[in-house]
């Protein structure tokens, strides 16, 4: 029997360091689109690699713990398979399985690039045309004075993506390079090099294929992160109509920005699934994806069901894919109670446990008292957001808006700068082409919550004022390329001139 004083000691032990009782563990299988391992895999928490083993019964498991009860995101992705990206709540010890889906090819392989550590991975015209060969094969020599030759094809994969080969000595992965939801880019083949020449054969039947897509099975699968997931995949099903839309807009050759689309009924359908849903969080994580599909001023109700149901400190925020900031902002424009919506702000910073959640309700919370001239208030909060949140792009966003010594404030003429455009990298504005016009400056990125819930309201301003010749210069934080254009095919039609 333990004495009182091993108890007490127990007790501060406990409450100075925490114990292992405190984690929770993740458990996983990651598995082909037919149900077998797969021999390359990785699984990526928040961007922290989880180590991947393979064990000696064939079934490729992976198993991580997390600290704290919290809403987190798992990345999951295979050699030729589409990359899965999950929301998890973990209130509970998990046990699940995934099944991924194929890669999406293209449906006749008339002509297939090699790019790689020979041009930098490089989709200009460095890339190398392979030959075709009578058999459906396609092979390539590549010369290099290196051990070893890492490439990638283009031309094999929809959407323009590059992707692994089916020839490999072995496969790598890419890692400086972010993951792609939905794309296969990420692995690299690895060839040795024999006699100065890397000697590459693509055979197209090796590919796996199939029209079967991911699948999550969970141990116990009536467990509130098993019902957010499936949530997830069912939303991601209504999005597809909206995207299939906007690529034959943009494929038809219209203009982008007249692009409309109507989610009235997506969202009257929604609203019926919140309201018959009985578990709390999973109510809670529909409720904020209705603001995914479109909004308008009739949904204020529905905006202001999110401050009387959806509690400051709840773990739902977490699972707001980039940021939380984005649906915040739209809501609180929606609900049209400003006040409601400050102190809301307010709670979220004081309670909530995730500092990237904190992070974007801080600069929200900047921001509208900046704008309502609280120069005491602004100041505590930009405080707060640096000495906290410094290395986010929400203070680095503060730093260039609010900040005291920010170079763009009233009454101060623009700073010189010359930027490439978006669609045309041999042509470049500078602060002499807009001279003497009316023009807005949009610092954004497509991860900045704050940023794309200002779209509508930009898209507004431009068709307003577009003919009298004002224009947007809409200036992108992103680091690669392809994720703005994802973002302007798929998303927003992004007005004005974008620039990256």
């Amino acid at each position: 029997m333990k004495t009182p004083f091993i108890l007490l000691l127990e007790l501060l032990l406990f409450s100075v360091t925490g114990t292992a009782q405190e984690q929770l563990s993740v458990r996983g299988k990651l598995l082909s689109f037919d149900g077998q391992p797969l021999k390359n895999a990785y699984v990526s928490l928040f961007g922290q690699e989880i180590r991947f083993r393979q064990n000696t019964d064939s079934t490729s498991q992976f198993s991580f713990t997390v600290d704290k009860h919290g809403g987190y995101w798992l990345w999951l992705t295979g050699i030729h398979h589409k990359t899965l990206l999950i929301p998890l709540l973990v209130t509970e010890p998990l046990e699940f399985a995934v099944r991924l889906g194929a890669a999406g090819y293209k449906s006749d392989f008339d002509s297939v690039l090699v790019i790689g550590e020979f041009n930098d991975f490089s989709d200009e015209e460095s890339a190398v045309l392979m030959r075709k060969q009578s058999d459906g094969t396609f092979i390539a020599t590549i010369r290099t004075n290196s051990d070893t030759l890492g490439y990638q094809l283009l031309g094999v994969q929809k959407g323009e993506h590059p992707l692994a080969g089916t020839h490999a000595h072995r496969y790598a992965f890419d890692r400086e390079r972010p993951l792609l939801g939905g794309k296969s880019g990420k692995y690299i083949s690895v060839l040795n090099v024999e006699n100065g020449a890397a000697r590459m054969v693509f055979d197209p039947d090796e590919l796996p294929r199939s029209e079967a897509g991911a699948k999550v099975m969970f141990k116990n699968s009536t467990c509130s992160s098993a019902r957010i997931v499936s949530s997830r995949q069912e939303l991601e099903k209504r999005r597809e109509p909206y995207i299939e839309a906007i690529e034959a807009y943009r494929k038809a050759g219209k203009d982008l920005q007249a692009f409309k689309y109507d989610w009235s009924a997506d969202r009257a359908d929604l609203a019926k699934q919140i309201d018959a849903e009985p578990n709390q969080l999973v109510r809670q994580y529909l409720l904020l994806n209705y603001f995914h599909f479109g909004n308008s001023e009739e949904d204020s109700l529905m905006a202001r069901r999110v401050f009387e149901e959806i509690p400051p400190a709840s773990m739902i925020w977490s699972l707001e894919w980039g940021s939380p900031g984005n649906t915040f902002f739209t809501v609180a424009h929606i609900a049209s109670q400003p006040q409601v919506a400050k102190v809301y702000a307010q709670q979220v910073i004081e309670e909530h446990a995730d500092p990237a959640v904190r992070a974007p309700f801080l600069f929200y919370a900047l921001s509208k008292a900046h704008q309502a001239g609280e120069a005491e208030l602004t100041s505590r909060y930009y405080t707060h957001l640096m000495d906290e949140h410094g290395d986010t792009f929400y203070a680095r966003m503060a730093k260039a808006r609010y900040g005291p010594s920010r170079n763009i404030i009233t009454g101060k003429p623009v700073p010189e700068f010359a930027v490439a455009s978006l669609g045309d990298s041999t042509k470049a504005y500078t602060h002499r082409t807009f001279r003497g016009k009316v023009y807005l400056i949009d610092f954004w990125a497509v991860w900045c919550g704050p940023c794309v819930a200002e779209m509508k309201n930009l898209h507004k301003a431009y068709d307003k004022y577009k003919d009298k010749g004002f224009t947007i210069l809409s200036l992108s934080f992103d680091r690669r390329l392809e994720d703005v254009i994802e973002f302007h095919r798929k998303k927003w039609p992004l007005p004005g001139r974008t620039l990256l």
